[in-house]
């Protein structure tokens, strides 16, 4: 993966010139992990001398980028084996379910009020960085798609495959059998009748059952 020399500098309070801090140092590094651009940081000082005598520090800094997501797919399971494309539940809402927060992926509230938005994420998409504990999010998300469609016995896993310094990760649904009602039945109820009762209701016969 290609390191972008500019982005570290302007995520740096270091500076060629500067007076050189340890303090200041241990903050770059803690500016860079903040990014989630790294899953490592160093930052190395060597002393120097300029040819007029006056000595000075080299920072020399070491990253190790995060993987990121070449490609995002949703399959299916087959009972019987193997992975298909026949999704009960079409891709693209799979793909654009939005989870119930931020917090589970170290992003608060607050930050993304700073930032001028209030816009909940969708699942993982390509060019992202890859972050494990974000794709069982996802796969929760996902499940949860399929229970409020009555498959209560939904599993999606998420699987990673590695291409080329990138990641391509693929969601595995096993769907389970869809959920119907068959019948709507009130017991004890005296006071008010059963077809009064009826009409408030919203599950009705015939209607999917949700796992929720």
């Amino acid at each position: 993966m290609t390191i972008n020399e500019d982005k570290i500098r302007q995520n740096m309070r270091s500076t060629q010139g500067g007076v050189y801090s340890q303090q200041v140092v241990d903050g770059d590094i803690a500016l860079l992990y903040e990014t989630g651009d790294y899953s490592n940081v160093q930052i190395c000082t060597t002393e120097v001398r300029a040819e007029n005598g006056e000595r000075g520090v080299r920072l020399t800094v070491i990253v190790e980028p995060r993987v990121r997501v070449a490609e995002v797919e949703v399959k299916r399971r087959r009972p019987e084996g193997g992975l298909d494309d026949n999704l009960a539940v079409k891709r693209e809402e799979l793909l654009g379910v939005k989870p119930t927060s931020w917090e589970t992926i170290g992003v608060s509230e607050n930050a993304l009020r700073a930032k001028g938005t209030n816009r909940r994420p969708t699942v993982t998409k390509a060019g992202e960085i890859l972050r494990e504990e974000r794709l069982y999010r996802d796969a929760v998300a996902m499940e949860e798609c399929y229970l409020e469609k009555g498959y209560k016995d939904v599993r999606v896993t998420p699987k990673t495959v590695a291409a080329k310094g990138e990641d391509k990760v693929v969601f595995e649904v096993e769907e389970g059998e869809q959920g119907f009602i068959g019948e709507v039945r009130f017991i004890g109820n005296q006071a008010v009748r059963e077809e009064e009762l009826k009409k408030v209701i919203s599950l009705k016969p015939a209607s999917w059952r949700s796992g929720k």
